[in-house]
């Protein structure tokens, strides 16, 4: 019996019981197809934190003491918020970003349902935050001294959906998989060539708010603004499009991913966003610098905010659309063919993401060369 990519990335993860990992590994010996699946996903892992790990440390900092990782320890492993998004995780760090910040702070309303009782945040625009390595540290020191792990059912109910399969598909069935046109580059040269095309399925999450418990861990961080019962009970509805990733090699092994996806969409009580951040500006672990920057964001409900470390972030125009150019702060990721830079924007209502090695001037002839 083969393993699905659930499964195997349940294996990675580490989220298996002993007995269940020796019995993946005694499988793995004996079949091609599940360790051709594995190493596709360990790929896609391997590049997603190649992205994701500069931006969160610094080179002096090792593997296991990386912010990305230590914030996972922080919140919880099993079922904390950031293991939770990794399980849905896109092939890239850019799709990835989009996940993990869009559901702390950002989403866009593009409309009222006639009742007026809801919103539906979706990505429009794009900005940049400053943030260093010390903000980092203090934010970690806090959180260790607050309450620990803190697993996303500590704060409510929570109730997720996948539609559809993950795993490799072919070009015409990538394109069936999305409502958009899917676009690929027209410019590749140097040798590059298509060597896997990675659909992930749309999930859906219903977070049901228990104020009670929710105030409890903001009270732990030393939180005063907290949330008003009004909201206790209330549902938020947040949906993860198809993902859609295709990975290109060049001749000495280069990577280059391009991910395209439908913004994730939230759907909240109207009244009660500006509580909601108001209660996450006002956390006193917060650096003042991040503080008044989140606070200074205009028209912040139409804003995905970036985070850039160490100035190495920066809003780009890509094709007439805003975007934000990412690259690896200096000093990190030496090795020419382990560089990896992103370059993300949105166009329509599709996020697109570029990861790789290249130049802002690289980035943007590849992404106006997509059609």
């Amino acid at each position: 019996m083969c393993y699905d990519s659930g499964m195997l990335q349940a294996y990675l993860d580490h989220e298996l019981k002993d007995s269940e990992r020796e019995e993946i590994d005694r499988h793995l010996t004996g079949c091609a197809g599940c360790r051709k699946k594995l190493q596709q996903l360990m790929d896609n892992q391997q590049f997603t934190e190649q992205i994701l790990l500069p931006y969160f440390g610094s080179q002096e900092l090792n593997h296991q003491d990386k912010v990305w990782l230590n914030l996972q320890k922080t919140l919880g492993k099993k079922k904390g918020v950031l293991t939770m998004l990794r399980k849905y995780r896109t092939a890239t760090a850019a799709a990835a970003v989009i996940l993990a910040v869009s559901f702390s702070l950002s989403f866009a309303p593009v409309r009222a349902l006639a009742s007026d009782l809801l919103s539906i945040f979706r990505v429009n625009n794009f900005q940049t935050v400053s943030i260093d390595s010390n903000d980092l540290a203090q934010i970690q020191k806090t959180m260790r001294k607050g309450a620990g792990k803190v697993a996303l059912g500590d704060l409510g109910h929570v109730d997720m959906r996948q539609s559809g399969a993950n795993g490799g598909v072919t070009l015409a069935e990538a394109k069936e998989s999305v409502d958009f046109p899917l676009l690929v580059p027209q410019s590749l040269t140097n040798g590059y060539t298509l060597k896997h095309i990675q659909r992930t399925a749309g999930t859906t999450l219903d977070f049901t708010l228990d104020t009670h418990k929710t105030n409890d861990v903001l009270k732990s961080f030393g939180a005063t603004t907290l949330l008003p019962d009004s909201i206790n009970g209330k549902t938020f509805t947040a949906a993860i499009p198809v993902v859609i990733s295709a990975s290109y090699v060049g001749p000495e092994n280069q990577n280059l991913m391009l991910t395209q996806t439908r913004s994730p969409q939230l759907t909240a009580p109207s009244q009660d966003v500006d509580t909601i951040r108001d209660a996450i500006l006002a956390l006193p672990f917060l650096p003042d610098n991040l503080r008044k920057q989140l606070a200074s964001v205009n028209d912040w409900q139409h804003t995905f905010i970036i985070p850039s470390f160490n100035g190495s972030s920066q809003t780009v125009t890509v094709d007439g659309s805003q975007g934000v150019y990412m690259s690896a702060p200096q000093g990190t990721n030496k090795e020419s063919n382990s560089e990896r830079n992103a370059l993300l924007w949105q166009n329509n209502g599709v996020i697109y993401a570029l990861a790789g090695n290249f130049t802002e001037e690289q980035g943007l002839g590849l992404a106006n060369s997509l059609k």
